[in-house]
């Protein structure tokens, strides 16, 4: 992208000179062309927001990860609450008067962020937001109101006229998402049924609607419940103990999510406080939209989950397409933990894991003088004192700052950076290591003692430091899960037996069949999640968002029966691939056939019949899997391929 194609950016806040300064570094790359400062009126913060015509630009994308690794760096504002990625629903023209230009909007709330506890923060937000009830019989829900009102929030019960709601509907915008989840969990308790969730509106109508049945559903559940004497954790039992009433053939959803808890089947973990999260940069949990938990990725997540709750040392083994990595990432979104993740390979050291020293950046030593260079002004150069006072009044760093103020101030040439072993010790979360059988020896070494009950390291590559008994303390949610396929997959290698006997708990992962593929389709344009059997017990569906890039497709007519096709063809190509690799027939240039390429293809169909709605489905799925099962595979072999195509059902029309 160059400069002239790069977007518009409207920052609205209420320190426009601080904003200056945080997205100096940025705003001079080529994602940004033209940049116009709007302060914001006073108030309560609402969260860091990036509002975006197209929120899926790769451009935005970009912006959207510089700019969270620099609120992420700013220990002054990282209480605030996460950065949200939105949809605007304004014209670009109504606000630059330029139609046609590409328009993103960041809104970046100071005040209130400096140095306050998460609580008080939740606090000041709560009357900020504006509750109404709708009901057909409002004085039924009195009670949901006045335990909105003991929490702080400003709430009405009002008629609901125009429709009549057999199941409690929430709608938001640009509320904060942990208030929305205690909304919705008060709601649960007192209809006795959970909330379905909607985003209706855009990012900055904090208001919320509550949409409520007659009657409620459980009406004994939330009977003399005193929601000002009632704590989270009292609420959360509450809410567990509804779900198991109210779930389907009389079972609990296998997964349930609370403010600060996550159940997994039975077990219980605490979730992180969400502006640690940002702070540790942590996988938001909406970046799993249509995730689908069918019984294979249930019993993992159920293994990984008794495996955080042991704090044991976990090895899973399975082929590529198994969705191995896929569940831990999950699974640390979820409790909004950090995922440090090592791809092991023949040629990686010991520095990959434990961390090295590195050049000084120069801006960034710069960039952190900037940051309190007031209190130390008699301290400095002359020069650097001139050099500081022109980038705070021009919107920051610039190289020749950088470089005036390393030469005057003697900056360090070299720093520690922590390596992805010592990062999960000194913050917790999940370290994955993956692919653990390819590391040479001298690597794995390094790692015996870490795979230990209770775990140390020594990092001799710095100055000595020791983690665990007799040292640093290793933080206390550190879950540590090692990937390897199978030795019978083409080209792998096998763990030694005193390596693998490292690990207390150890699960093979199967592959999808057709029945947990047809599943994902389900669940990824449509958001239903399967009923599940885990360990002899039945579970209901957990309630669960579709991939919003398969819009497109859940309004096409006949598409369940090709789902089902579809699945028997990703089975069919999968095992015929196993045999090639058996055989060697398999080339460098064919790609494996994983849960990726089926949902690829999902995508590429919604893309076509969003630009072309006329188009046969049929069509549209030939040419998806044409260039996600066909095309990667050597011109010898894609005669096969079409073949169980057809077999599948899914040639092409006439």
């Amino acid at each position: 992208m160059t400069k002239r194609d790069g977007m518009i950016l409207l920052v609205q806040t209420d320190d426009p000179e601080r904003a200056r300064r945080l997205l100096g570094p940025i705003v001079r790359t080529e994602l940004v062309r033209h940049v116009r400062y709007e302060e914001l009126p006073g108030g309560p913060p609402c969260g860091f927001r990036l509002v975006a015509v197209d929120p899926t630009d790769a451009a935005v994308l970009e912006l959207r990860d510089r700019l969270g690794e620099r609120i992420r760096a700013d220990s002054s504002i990282h209480r605030s609450l996460r950065l949200h990625l939105r949809r605007d629903h304004a014209s670009p023209a109504a606000l630059f008067d330029v139609a046609g230009e590409r328009l993103t909007r960041v809104v970046l709330p100071f005040a209130g962020s400096d140095s306050l506890e998460r609580p008080r923060v939740l606090r000041e937000l709560r009357p900020a937001l504006n509750v109404r009830l709708f009901a057909r019989e409002p004085r039924v829900w009195s009670g949901l109101r006045e335990d909105l009102l003991a929490r702080g929030y400003r709430a009405s019960v009002e008629l609901l006229t125009d429709r009549d709601v057999t199941d409690p509907l929430l709608r938001v915008g640009g509320a904060p998402d942990e208030l929305v989840d205690e909304i919705r969990m008060l709601t649960a308790i007192r209809a006795g049924s959970q909330p379905e969730l909607r985003v209706d509106w855009h990012d900055g109508d904090s208001d919320v609607f509550v949409l409520l049945p007659s009657e409620p559903v459980e009406p004994t559940i939330a009977a003399n419940l005193r929601q000002d004497q009632v704590g989270d954790r009292e609420m959360f039992s509450i809410f567990a103990r509804l779900q198991g009433a109210r779930g389907k053939r009389g079972t609990r959803p296998f997964v349930e999510l609370a403010p600060d808890r996550l159940r997994i089947g039975d077990v219980e973990l605490p979730r992180r406080d969400g502006a640690e999260a940002v702070r540790l940069g942590a996988v938001p949990l909406d970046a799993f939209a249509g995730f689908c938990i069918d019984s294979q990725v249930g019993h993992t997540l159920a293994f990984l989950a008794e495996s955080a709750w042991m704090r044991e040392p976990t090895l899973l083994t399975g082929t590529t397409a198994s969705g191995k990595t896929h569940a831990v990432a999950w699974l640390a979104a979820a409790l909004r933990q950090p995922h440090h993740r090592i791809v092991f390979e023949p040629g990686i050291d010991a520095a990959a894991l434990c961390g090295r020293f590195v050049p000084t950046d120069p801006s960034a030593f710069a960039e952190r003088l900037l940051e309190d260079w007031h209190s130390r002004r008699e301290l400095l150069q002359p020069r650097t004192v001139q050099a500081l006072e022109w980038a705070e009044r021009n919107g920051g760093v610039t190289p020749d700052v950088a470089r005036i103020v390393v030469q005057c101030e003697g900056g360090p040439p070299f720093a520690w950076a922590d390596g992805p072993v010592v990062a999960a010790m000194r913050h917790g979360g999940f370290l994955v290591l993956d692919e653990l059988a390819n590391a040479p020896t001298e690597v794995t070494e390094r790692l015996n003692a870490l795979l230990e009950v209770p775990p140390s390291f020594a990092l001799v590559e710095r100055d000595g430091q020791r983690f665990g008994a007799g040292g640093k303390a290793i933080h206390g949610d550190l879950t540590i899960v090692a990937t390897r396929n199978p030795i019978t997959d083409h080209g792998r290698n096998a763990m030694s037996p005193a390596l693998q006997g490292r690990f207390r708990a150890q699960r093979i992962v199967p592959e999808p069949g057709e029945q947990e593929l047809e599943q994902l389709a389900l669940c990824q344009i449509y958001g239903e999640q399967p009923e599940l059997e885990i360990h002899g017990r039945s579970w209901a569906p957990a309630p669960s968002d579709p991939n919003p890039r398969l819009a497109a497709l859940r309004a096409v007519q006949g598409l369940r029966e090709r789902l089902t096709a579809l699945a028997r063809f990703h089975v069919g190509v999968a095992q015929a691939a196993l045999g090639e690799a058996e055989q060697s027939l398999a080339s460098e240039v064919d790609g494996p056939v994983t849960r990726r390429t089926f949902v690829a293809v999902l995508e590429f169909a919604a893309a076509c019949l969003a630009a072309h709605p006329s188009t046969a489905l049929d069509e549209v799925f030939w040419r998806a899997n044409l260039r996600y099962y066909v095309q990667p595979v050597h011109p010898e072999r894609r005669a096969a391929r079409l073949d169980i195509m057809e077999a599948a059902g899914l040639a092409r029309s006439a």
